[in-house]
């Protein structure tokens, strides 16, 4: 992954482990995806996940790649977890790189709405949810170890609902 400045040019590509492990700058994407009703698609990532098994998490998200485009980040990922190809992806947000996102330069798109639920066939992505923000807000606040700091970091930026 490229390894950014402070100004979001790329000084270095490194590896995703020696990039987190030095703690340097660099790029994340997250993906939310609602449906008809207005609730938000959030999986139940697998038990199989080293990272956080089993917890609640947005649709996607993920790592930029080395010369790759952030849209095309963003897409990739909602295909390669979910099997979802959008129709769109509209960027929301981009939040530099410091403390809260783990110094990453978080991009945050939307998907927009799905009209039906998807059949998803990775048996790394777990299961699928529908929430509406009552429902996640119950759980942010008095469960919030079922959920992924990611998850988390969106609910409180007020990001989670943005795929109108």
């Amino acid at each position: 992954m490229e390894i950014l400045d402070k100004n979001r040019r790329r000084l270095a590509v490194l590896s995703r482990k020696e990039a987190k492990f030095q703690g340097l700058s660099h790029r994340l994407v997250m993906i939310t995806l609602g449906d008809a009703e207005g609730r938000a698609c959030i999986r139940k990532r697998s038990r199989e996940k080293s990272l956080y098994p089993n917890r609640l998490d947005l649709m996607a998200s993920g790592h930029v790649r080395s010369g790759e485009a952030i849209r095309d980040a963003a897409c990739r990922h909602l295909s390669h977890e979910s099997g979802i190809s959008p129709p769109r992806m509209d960027l929301i947000q981009t939040i530099p790189a410091e403390d809260r996102t783990d110094n990453q330069v978080v991009s945050f798109f939307s998907a927009g709405r799905i009209k039906r639920i998807p059949e998803i066939n990775n048996p790394e992505f777990g299961s699928l949810l529908f929430l509406d923000p009552e429902e996640l807000g119950h759980l942010v606040v008095e469960m919030p170890e079922m959920l992924t700091p990611s998850l988390v970091f969106a609910w409180n930026e007020k990001l989670v609902f943005s795929f109108s």
